[in-house]
């Protein structure tokens, strides 16, 4: 346990900074600088992993991928230094927040070290996930690999991830570390965890919902995290960025630069695990609005960036397989001599269905609904049963709030947001529906309907609430403010806040902390011309 602390250390600096600077080139595209610590670690991950893909095209990855990844670690703390100390002393400043995250980290730590430390019971893990892996290790990619093995040809990318913080390399007797899913789930129960807004606002938010429901299924998870199954980080993936999309729709971001972040990750989920695929379809919105402003550039930028987060993914799999997509030998696009028959990947794709839906028997891969289903419901405790029977429900309801969003508000992010769902559980039924695959996608239409319902329920059982102003942020040393977007309005929520950008400009805080109060800079103090009480602005900036 406790070398898996060190690695873990390593792999929170690592993902930071490969986070920071894949974020800080979208800065230089969008402008938008990101304050969310969650983002930076998350992104983060998702591009160590991106890396060791692409290590593993031209070499093995152990030692020297490590040794690779620590110069571009030091590279990047000397490009970014100085960015890098100004948020984690933004973050630092706000000192509450920051030791109630500090200390829930590391009691989950704890925790899913403890886990990631058990035994692997999981059944998948002795028949392919093991072997992958230590392929990735000793080879990098093996041309035909999937000849030896069919299930080899997934592919699944956190078996990169696994290679490169599995040290077998370092430890002895041919050991091999398997604890990354460990820090996944610290990573996004901690998130879940510290950003839940009720505990703020004292009041509904969908997004909290959705929070829950990670947290839920992290929970449920404890007895698998110490095998290195994709499932895990795919279904925690989806349900991160659900979550995020809709916590910055109620914060009123409604401008595609806010979500270019999100996008980029749901492209990368695809290559975690072939049932992620549909929350690439959370993308659209966002590129319709590029498209519509014709931000060229920017759009070809966004497409490069995309494919580089999916191409390593793509290119092992040719090499592996000699397909594009396994076990998809429709896309039959490459003429190599180690190209695994058709009839493997269809034999392959029909013994993950049957064995989904509980069937079992490859020779029933074509059973209607009608005879597959009530088997497969046995598996369902009451819970899962009464969201399967609730689904027609929830979609009409969930997409009614989508309509209603969409005239009324000329917003048609929540709309995508309930087909982008809608479409999520039904690729996965239709699919491949055993519960380890996708049981989690059964929260999502109950978390968004219900989290809705609870919102407007909210509204009706307390007295009229203090209308939402659109807002901007904006900062004051260490800390953040908030000013009207038009007007001099910012409410109650938009806290702390200035009606006028420019009086923020004149004025410093006394302390550390913003109950220490403010004052005017020196320089302002005598620099005004006043008439009859009145600050003549043409003086302010003097």
């Amino acid at each position: 346990m406790l070398i898996d602390v060190f690695v873990w250390i390593y792999i929170v600096f690592s993902a930071f900074l490969l986070g920071f600077a894949g974020l800080q080139i979208l800065k230089k595209i969008n402008g938008y600088f990101q304050e969310e610590a969650d983002v930076y670690f998350v992104f983060g991950i998702c591009l160590l992993t991106v890396y060791a893909e692409f290590f593993s095209l031209f070499h093995k990855v152990g030692l020297l991928a490590n040794i690779f990844l620590i110069i571009l670690d030091a590279i990047f703390i000397c490009l970014f230094w100085r960015d890098i100390f100004s948020i984690v002393k933004l973050w630092k400043g706000h000192k509450r927040s920051f030791c109630y995250i500090l200390i829930v980290t590391i009691l989950l730590g704890l925790v899913f070290l403890k886990y990631a430390s058990d035994p692997i019971e999981q059944y998948d893990t002795y028949l392919y996930h093991a072997q992958a892996i230590r392929w990735i290790e000793e080879y990098g990619v093996v041309p035909g690999l999937g000849n030896l093995h069919s299930r080899l040809a997934y592919n699944n990318s956190i078996f990169s991830l696994q290679a490169l913080f599995s040290f077998s390399f370092f430890l002895r007797g041919g050991r091999s570390l398997h604890g990354i899913n460990g820090f996944i789930c610290l990573l996004f129960m901690t998130y879940a965890v510290c950003s839940l807004k009720v505990l703020r606002t004292h009041r509904f938010h969908t997004s909290d919902f959705f929070r829950v429901a990670l947290v839920y299924y992290i929970a449920s998870q404890k007895d698998m995290i110490s095998s290195p199954y994709s499932d895990l980080f795919a279904q925690g993936m989806i349900l991160y960025i659900l979550t995020k999309w809709i916590t910055r729709l109620e914060g009123n971001k409604i401008d595609y630069k806010y979500y270019i972040d999100l996008c980029l990750m749901c492209v990368f989920a695809v290559s975690i695990k072939l049932s992620a695929a549909m929350i690439v379809l959370l993308a659209l919105v966002p590129a319709a609005r590029l498209i519509r402003e014709k931000k060229w550039n920017e759009i070809g930028v966004y497409m490069i960036y995309g494919v580089i987060m999916i191409l390593p993914f793509l290119v092992r799999n040719v090499i592996i397989s000699g397909y594009l997509i396994y076990p998809y030998p429709e896309l039959d696009l490459f003429h190599l001599d180690w190209k695994m028959p058709a009839y493997t990947l269809v034999y392959d794709r029909n013994e993950i269905k049957v064995w989904g839906n509980g069937l079992k028997d490859v020779a029933r891969y074509s059973a209607p609904f009608s005879e597959w289903f009530p088997i497969w419901k046995e598996e369902l405790n009451r819970l899962q049963l009464l969201e399967v029977y609730a689904f027609p429900f929830l979609a009409v309801i969930s997409f009614s709030i989508g309509i209603i969003k969409a005239f009324k508000q000329k917003v048609l992010d929540y709309l995508e947001i309930v087909i982008v769902m809608m479409a999520i559980v039904l690729f996965w039924l239709c699919g491949a529906p055993g519960l380890r695959f996708g049981g989690t996608f059964l929260l999502l239409l109950p978390c968004f309907a219900i989290g809705k319902l609870a919102e407007r329920f909210d509204d009706k059982i307390i007295e009229s609430d203090y209308e939402v102003m659109e807002c901007r942020e904006v900062h004051l040393g260490t800390e953040q403010f908030y000013v009207p977007i038009e007007g001099d309005q910012a409410g109650y929520y938009d806290f702390p806040s200035s009606p006028y950008e420019a009086e923020l400009f004149l004025i410093e805080m006394r302390g550390s902390s913003l109950k220490d109060g403010f004052r005017m800079k020196n320089e302002y103090k005598d620099a005004f011309i006043r008439n009859d009480g009145i600050v003549m602005e043409e003086n302010i900036f003097k």
